[in-house]
């Protein structure tokens, strides 16, 4: 978002501070209402919704780069990225044996960090040749379309953590 803000939306360094505010007040936010959101909503449901839903924002504001878009783009992501962070930590927490949770989370950060750099290096002539927001669209709208097909693929079939419950065995953590 911030190649769009700053290309195309032209609002200048202490427009992007006040989107960066508005981003840090979505999290607060996303954070003082989640446990109202995780109430009946399973864990790897929540967590894939979420994340399907974070690229939803962005799509909106690399289409309508105006200012009170983007500020409503970026409260509305941290929101969502915030309590998606929070969902994804608790589910692991559910899933994985307590003497494997340092190795998982660790697997995990790293698996994210390098995950980005392939993606990188495939959208640098894409945005070449649509610009940062076409490209920023593009990549929107294939991570909602994948976000959904897990998240229908996680409807059909309960996780580790559903189907503990449903047996009543105790969780491990």
């Amino acid at each position: 978002m911030v190649p769009v803000s700053m290309e195309v939306a032209n609002i200048g360094a202490s427009g992007l501070g006040l989107l960066y505010t508005s981003l840090a007040l979505g999290g607060v936010a996303g954070l003082a209402i989640l446990g109202a959101l995780k109430r009946g909503i399973p864990s790897l449901k929540l967590v894939v919704l979420l994340n399907a839903l974070l690229a939803a924002p962005m799509l909106l504001g690399a289409t309508f780069p105006i200012f009170p878009v983007l500020m409503a783009v970026f409260f509305v992501s941290g929101i969502l990225f915030d309590v998606s962070s929070v969902a994804t930590q608790s589910m692991l927490q559910a899933v994985v044996p307590q003497n494997f949770l340092g190795r998982v989370f660790s697997l995990v950060n790293v698996s994210l960090a390098l995950g980005v750099l392939p993606v990188l290096h495939f959208l640098d002539p894409v945005v070449g040749w649509l610009g940062s927001a076409g490209t920023l669209q593009i990549t929107s709208l294939t991570v909602c379309v994948l976000g959904a097909l897990l998240y229908l693929t996680a409807l059909t079939r309960p996780g580790r953590v559903e189907a503990r419950k449903e047996s009543g065995e105790e969780s491990p953590v």
